[in-house]
C-alpha cells in the first residue's frame, strides 16, 4: 500500500499515569525490545515517511505511542517534522477523555 493510497489511522495506545503521575501510552513490548537493542535508531524514524513507500506519518506517530513515551514528550515532538499535530491532538482529546492530567 502506497503513501498516496487513503488508509484509516491507527488505534490510539492506551494512555495511562505512570509511577510519577505523568500521562504515557501503553508500550509494545516487541517495539520497545527494538529500541532498547538498538535494532533501530530514532533519528531514523521521520526519514522513513520519505524513503519507503508504504510507511506514512501515521506510521511514525503510532510508533513514537508504541514505545511508551509520555505525552509531555510527545506533545514536544509535535511540529518538529516528527510527530503530526493530528496526532498530538488526538492524544490530547484521548487523556483528557479518561481524565488523565495532560503535559502534567
Amino acid at each position: 500500500m502506497g503513501n498516496d493510497e487513503k488508509r484509516q489511522p491507527h488505534p490510539m495506545q492506551p494512555i495511562y499515569l505512570d509511577e510519577s503521575g505523568s500521562p504515557r501510552f501503553q508500550e509494545n513490548g516487541i517495539i520497545k525490545r527494538i529500541v532498547t537493542e538498538r535494532m533501530v535508531s530514532l533519528s531514523e524514524i521521520p526519514m522513513w515517511v520519505a524513503r519507503y513507500p508504504g510507511i506514512t506519518q501515521d506510521d511514525v506517530d503510532q510508533f513514537w505511542q508504541l514505545i511508551g513515551y509520555s505525552l509531555e514528550g510527545y506533545a514536544e515532538l509535535a511540529g518538529s517534522d516528527v510527530i503530526s499535530e493530528e496526532a498530538v491532538d488526538r492524544a490530547a482529546k484521548a487523556a483528557e477523555d479518561q481524565g488523565l492530567l495532560y503535559g502534567a
